[in-house]
């Protein structure tokens, strides 16, 4: 299956989507700097540095079309100029591309700010263009820390088809729970006793857990045999995706102002080294998962930006390298440490370069999961 992929940054779809066994023949971006990036990975792909310069007669004939279009007008950490924004309003190019090309597949990728966008109107038109063009679609909100990665990166997907509804079959499981139930009044197979009304929790008003609070597994954690005790606590997507043997250890989210510390948006794990209450044998905190906040392109910009590049260690606080970064969205470590320039020449990008193309690129995990359920949803 050969896919176009627009918006292509550093290469997030492309890389997922080639793990998953498709063909890159195609990548608009314009950046400059990351179409060095991507002429390192992909020299031999045709490339075009302009979204609205894109068409059938130029474009490679694919199979798929993909790609995030600018999130700025639409996040809620924005101005909120929606599909009317200079930025998001490059959806209309992705469309008139779909028309041109009709490709089978379309999947689109943005903040989960799209779905209040101008009260929903902005996500309505995107659906009622995908149906005009003939395409079916199917949309989730997945979240990066169920993929394999420490990082809390929640993001819509649309994935469209082209006159059928095999989209469903890809976002959605067709099971999500055992297909043995057994029969009326008969106990239930590996079902947990619920929390108890004492636990805390900050969804019921309860507090936060203390620092070095051990956050248990609910993959191995016997919540039955504890939920009397005031050790559980609700922590909302705590620990699926990491390994079922280990556990967190989670302090609070470093904040300018600690009212903001049970904020559940901006509830970040960190690993308690200098505490000793990092879980770990000798204190080092080696091999402890740590969920981080959603990586941003601007790491600079407030508060809870900053929080996402930050992590505990024995002496205090530092900032997580660039490499920490590329793990936490799936790439390898040293994915954009440089690119290669038209004449063949190295292009060494700057620590805040990679900081700002890692916060604008997509969990690759995520795509590569996509691509397979697409692949398999074409056979």
């Amino acid at each position: 299956m050969r896919y176009l992929s627009l918006f292509s940054g550093i290469g997030g779809f492309d890389l997922g989507f080639d793990r998953a066994g498709m063909e890159c023949a195609g990548q608009v971006e314009i950046d400059t700097a990351c179409n060095t990036l991507l002429a390192r990975y992909w020299p031999d792909v045709w490339r075009c540095d302009d979204v609205r310069k894109v068409g059938s007669g130029n474009a490679p004939a694919v199979d798929l079309v993909c790609g995030g279009f600018p999130c700025q007008d639409v996040s809620v950490a924005g101005r909120r100029a929606g599909l009317a924004g200079e930025r998001s309003g490059l959806w209309f190019e992705f469309r008139r591309i779909l028309a041109d090309i009709r490709p089978a597949w379309a999947v689109i990728e943005n903040v989960p700010g799209l779905l209040s966008s101008n009260g929903g109107r902005d996500f309505s038109a995107i659906l009622h263009g995908l149906g005009e063009l003939g395409y079916l679609a199917a949309w989730r909100v997945l979240d990066a820390q169920y993929f394999g990665v420490a990082q809390r990166r929640r993001r819509v997907f649309i994935v469209a088809s082209l006159g059928d509804g095999r989209c469903a079959q890809v976002l959605f499981e067709r099971q999500g729970v055992y297909g043995d139930s057994p029969p009326r009044r008969e106990a239930g197979q590996d079902v947990a006793a619920p929390v108890s009304a004492s636990t805390p929790s900050r969804r019921n008003g309860g507090s936060c857990p203390a620092p070095g609070t051990m956050i248990p597994d609910p993959l191995t954690f016997d919540w039955a045999a504890a939920a009397s005790t005031d050790e559980v606590v609700d922590r909302p997507g705590a620990t699926r995706g990491l390994s079922a043997s280990r556990t967190l250890a989670v302090a609070f989210p470093l904040t300018a102002r600690p009212s903001r510390l049970c904020n559940e948006d901006n509830y970040v794990a960190h690993t308690l080294r200098a505490s000793g209450c990092d879980g770990s044998e000798d204190g080092t905190g080696r091999g402890v998962p740590m969920v981080c906040a959603a990586l941003t392109g601007n790491p600079y910009a407030d508060n809870e930006s900053r929080e996402s590049l930050l992590h505990s260690v024995a002496s205090g606080v530092r900032r997580l390298t660039p490499t920490e970064c590329c793990r936490l969205q799936g790439f390898p470590d040293d994915w954009n440490t440089y690119g290669i320039d038209d004449k063949g020449n190295r292009v060494v990008f700057s620590d805040s370069a990679r900081y700002r193309q890692l916060g604008n690129a997509v969990c690759v995990p995520v795509i590569e999961w996509l691509g397979q359920r697409i692949m398999e949803a074409s056979q």
